[in-house]
């Protein structure tokens, strides 16, 4: 077997404690090396499917892809992350109903 090399033998930068010093299975904690960020803001696509929802009629997945130029199920992410935030409702008998429709939040 080779022997194994760090992120310092192959001249990458570390970060934190070497894992020697942490013990057996132990890390260091998350938030020494992540940044908190708020929401996410909408970008194109997002704007384009709450435009689209303004006129206050329920459109289905497919019909907003054709619009927004997305496969529907890329669509369909982009909607349910919308829903989640409270922008979108989303009104069906189920997560495969082929009559399930969105609609903008509030209207």
């Amino acid at each position: 077997m080779g022997q194994r090399r760090t992120a310092h033998d192959r001249g990458l930068p570390q970060f934190g404690p070497a894992r020697a010093t942490l013990g057996r299975g132990r890390h260091p904690p998350a938030r020494d090396y992540t940044e908190q960020v708020g929401p996410r803001s909408l970008d194109g696509p997002d704007r384009a499917i709450l435009d689209l929802l303004e006129d206050g009629e329920g459109h289905g997945t497919s019909e907003i892809a054709g619009v927004i130029g997305l496969t529907p199920r890329a669509t369909r992410t982009r909607l349910r992350k919308l829903v989640d935030r409270g922008l979108v409702r989303e009104i069906g008998q189920g997560p495969r109903d082929p009559k399930r429709r969105y609609y903008k939040a509030g209207d």
